[in-house]
């Protein structure tokens, strides 16, 4: 299965220092998780919620995540759960942090709350056979100026 990461690259991109410090939707803070998504287009529009000052965009860049379909476990839950949990980030934060937990395996396939007909991939980054999972070669990333300044348009 193939996913897509948007980094810091001062960051290795196997860095879960961030959402370890921070939390992040499906982690509260002091889990140590990554975050990919199933598109690069996913990964750009996730990044972009989080801005709180589009005149300073932050250097990233991305990097295609390889995990064997084994090691990811697939969403289940059913539609009034998966609305629940992604409309509160204290339960999916709580949903995502016993995933870590249990140690059933190295990735959680979750909704997307910006679509939430796509999906975002939860990394364990402190699963034993985190190691299983491939990673391609960073890229540099710039996002349009045109989604940032309408006057672009």
């Amino acid at each position: 299965m193939k996913a897509y990461r948007l980094f810091a690259p001062r960051f290795d991109p196997k860095d879960a220092s961030g959402a370890r410090r921070f939390g992040g939707r499906w982690n509260s803070p002091g889990t140590a998780v990554l975050y990919a998504a199933s598109s690069l287009a996913l990964a750009c529009l996730e990044t972009l919620v989080h801005l709180r000052d589009v005149t300073s965009m932050p250097i990233l860049a991305w990097v295609e995540v390889l995990m064997p379909d084994e090691t990811v476990i697939p969403w289940r839950e059913d539609r009034e759960r998966t609305q629940a949990l992604v409309r509160s980030p204290a339960l999916s934060a709580v949903f995502g942090d016993l995933f870590v937990h249990r140690k059933a395996n190295v990735a959680a396939q979750v909704p997307s709350v910006v679509i939430e007909s796509e999906w975002n991939y939860v990394l364990d980054r402190t699963h034993p056979e985190f190691d299983l999972i491939g990673w391609g070669e960073p890229r540099p990333f710039t996002f349009d100026p045109r989604l940032l300044d309408p006057g672009l348009r």
